[in-house]
């Protein structure tokens, strides 16, 4: 039942823009919600309806065999989901826009001051928290001029990475 991912299978219809760049969050979003054992339950009691209930779709042997084992399939992708999303260090892949490779020693930290930056009112000023970023460690880490940039925050954490297309052509990414 393997089949080869064309052009048109991985073409999203449900994603944004920002979650077709980083799909890591649909998957973290995702496993927020729903625990991994009401995610088991949901698709066992589909399999169990399909296979039960009398339709034509599951009728013969084949499709019912092919339906239990896609369904242990997909039980299996999102164990390796939440495992991968509870594990402390990102893993090696290009499961998200940017790549990480644990085996690269990890520069020091930059340690900066979070400036106040203002914008003029007529009722009060408003004020915003101010980072500026700048240097040549930032082309040592892979910036450059011009780059388009993809920025993904969390509580207290900022990932700042080159924006990069998948190219259909390589099926691979690259830079935009």
């Amino acid at each position: 039942m393997r089949r080869n991912k064309n052009d048109r299978e991985l073409q999203t219809t449900g994603l944004d823009q920002v979650e077709i760049r980083n799909p890591l969050l649909v998957l973290r979003s995702f496993t927020e919600d729903f625990s991994l054992a009401s995610v088991r339950q949901l698709i066992g009691t589909m399999r169990d309806v399909c296979i039960t209930t009398e339709n034509v779709f599951f009728g013969n042997a084949d499709t019912r065999e092919d339906l239990l084992h896609m369904t242990r399939h997909v039980v299996r992708f999102f164990e390796a989901a939440y495992l991968y999303l509870s594990s402390p260090e990102p893993q090696d892949g290009k499961l998200i826009v940017h790549d990480f490779n644990v085996q690269k020693p990890l520069a020091q930290p930059k340690v900066m001051t979070v400036l106040q930056k203002s914008i003029p009112s007529r009722i009060k000023p408003y004020t915003f928290p101010y980072l500026v970023l700048s240097g040549k460690w930032m082309e040592k880490a892979g910036f450059h001029i011009g780059d388009l940039v993809s920025i993904i925050h969390e509580h207290q954490k900022i990932l700042i990475s080159v924006y990069r297309e998948w190219d259909n052509t390589n099926k691979e990414f690259k830079r935009a």
